[in-house]
C-alpha cells in the first residue's frame, strides 16, 4: 500500500529493506522491515500480512519537527492508531486532525500528510480496512478521530504482544483488526463521534497546547500559536478557552510555574538558569510570578520544598 514517503524539505525518502536476520522476533508473519537514516533521526517500517491485506507499523525517531507526504496506492478507508506520541493529518483537501496516544483516526485519501513535532518518538498502525468492511458487511464506520475505549485497548495491546505460537498468524491477526473495528462501529453509534466543526477545533486546540509545551522557554503570541497550528486566532482562543478553562497565556504561564518548581525541588541549577529554561527571560519575572502565586520567593520556596 504505501509507495513514497516524502520530507517537507529533503525530498523523497528511500526506506532500505532490511536483511531477514535482522527481523525483530515475532509469532505474526512479518512480511517485510524497512528503516531509513536522515534529517538526525530514523523512520522504520514493518509489514504484517493478514488475511485481508498489510498491517503497516510506523516508528519515527526524530529531532527537528517535520512534515511527511505519504502516497499510497490504494485511496480505500483506512484505520490509523496511534500507539505513541502525537501527529497532525490532513488527508488531502481536509481539515487537519490532531492525534495523540490513546486516538485513533478513520480516513480515505491516498496523498496525505503527517506533521510531526520537534524531538519526536511516533508509533503508529496504519491498515487500509476496504477488505474487512466489505468482507464482513460493516456500516457504520464513518471517517473521523475516535477515542480508544478499554475493550479497544485490549485489542491492540493484543495486535502489539501477540501470543508467542500462532498456527495461523494471518487469520488471528485479521480477526483481531475486526473485533477493533467492531468496537468502533459500535463507539460511533453509541456516542456519535464523527468529525464535525467542534472536534476540528478542539483537535486545534490540544495542537496548541502540544506547541505551547514543546516552546516553554520563547515567547509566542496568540497569532503565532495559531499560525502554527493552522486555526484562525479567534477560534483558537475560543476553542482553547472551552478546552483548558483558561487563555494560552495563563495556560503557558501555569506550565512555566510546574516547570520551575521541578527544576527548584529536583536540580540544582540556578536561579537564572531556572528563569531562562522556562522562558521568563529574567530572574526578576520569575520572582514576581512566584510572589503571586506563592507569597514566596524562588530562593525561600525552594529552601521549604527542596526534596
Amino acid at each position: 500500500m504505501i509507495t513514497q514517503i516524502s520530507h517537507n524539505r529533503i525530498g523523497r525518502i528511500f526506506l532500505v529493506p532490511l536483511d531477514k536476520t535482522d527481523y525483530p522476533a515475532t509469532s505474526l508473519n512479518l512480511h517485510a522491515a524497512h528503516k531509513a537514516k536522515a534529517f538526525q533521526g530514523t523512520i522504520r517500517l514493518h509489514e504484517y500480512l493478514s488475511s485481508d491485506g498489510s498491517l503497516f507499523l510506523f516508528a519515527y525517531a526524530l529531532q527537528p519537527a517535520v512534515v511527511l507526504r505519504k502516497q499510497d496506492d490504494a485511496g480505500g478507508l483506512k484505520l490509523l492508531v496511534m500507539v505513541q506520541g502525537s501527529l497532525t493529518l490532513q488527508a488531502g483537501i481536509n481539515e487537519k486532525i490532531f492525534l495523540t496516544e490513546g486516538k485513533l483516526c478513520l480516513f480515505r485519501s491516498a496523498d496525505y500528510t503527517i506533521d510531526l513535532p520537534e524531538a519526536t518518538q511516533v508509533r503508529y498502525f496504519l491498515f487500509d480496512i476496504d477488505p474487512l468492511v466489505i468482507r464482513f458487511g460493516l456500516v457504520n464506520l464513518s471517517e473521523g478521530r475516535y477515542n480508544l475505549t478499554a475493550t479497544m485497548l485490549a485489542h491492540l495491546a493484543d495486535i502489539l504482544n501477540p501470543p508467542k505460537q500462532l498456527a495461523y498468524p494471518g487469520q488471528w491477526l485479521s480477526m483481531q483488526l475486526l473485533n477493533l473495528l467492531y468496537q468502533v462501529g459500535e463507539e460511533i453509534v453509541l456516542e456519535g463521534q464523527r468529525t464535525n466543526s467542534n472536534n476540528y477545533h478542539i483537535d486545534f486546540a490540544h495542537a496548541a497546547d502540544a506547541f505551547i509545551h514543546r516552546n516553554l522557554a520563547r515567547n509566542f503570541t496568540t497569532k503565532e500559536i495559531s499560525k502554527h497550528v493552522g486555526l484562525n486566532e479567534c477560534d483558537l482562543k475560543n476553542a482553547f478557552s472551552n478546552l483548558f478553562g483558561m487563555g494560552m497565556g495563563k495556560w503557558q504561564n501555569k506550565l512555566r510555574m510546574e516547570r520551575a518548581k521541578q527544576l527548584l525541588q529536583q536540580s540544582d541549577k540556578s536561579i537564572f538558569d531556572i528563569a531562562i529554561e522556562c522562558g521568563y527571560g529574567a530572574p526578576s519575572s520569575l520572582r514576581y510570578n512566584f510572589l503571586i502565586e506563592t507569597d514566596q520567593t524562588p530562593a525561600n520556596w525552594r529552601k521549604n520544598n527542596k526534596l
